[in-house]
């Protein structure tokens, strides 16, 4: 469907990034990598798509490229949790506990409840789960 959404108009961003995430839940990262560069290509402001380029890029383990994605989504919107919180997912699986406690209590800042319950159970978190930063930043109220 969203082949044929964009044959009739390429440059819909929206649909090229609706099929990023389609192609993305079919574990198919490099396919979807590509739908959301093209997004990027048509709307270079798309903090969202910035956003899940990065995510897209960790399941490939590309951290380095993961983390410049969140950052170009974080220039055109800092106010951005899941920036944040992909960030510190991406630095919590080089198990760079500093990075990803910093990043992670940016995202909780912005949206508390919700990142410090998703960090709680996200596997991404478990390599640095149990150290003490972590743990301290999970016991802030």
């Amino acid at each position: 469907s969203f082949d044929k959404a964009i044959e009739y108009k390429p440059d819909n961003y929206r649909a090229w990034y609706s099929r990023a995430v389609s192609l993305a839940a079919l574990r198919r990262y490099e396919d979807a990598l590509n739908s959301l560069d093209t997004t990027l290509a048509i709307k270079r402001d798309c903090y969202y798509a910035w956003n899940y380029r990065g995510l897209v890029l960790i399941k490939l383990n590309r951290h380095e490229e993961a983390i410049a994605s969140f950052d170009k989504s974080l220039a055109y919107k800092s106010d951005n949790p899941n920036a944040w919180y992909g960030k510190a997912s991406s630095y919590a699986l080089r198990a760079d506990v500093e990075m990803a406690v910093k990043n992670l209590h940016r995202a909780i800042i912005l949206s508390p409840n919700l990142y410090r319950v998703m960090a709680q159970t996200d596997m991404n978190f478990d390599i640095i789960r149990y150290t003490e930063p972590f743990q301290e930043l999970m016991e802030k109220r």
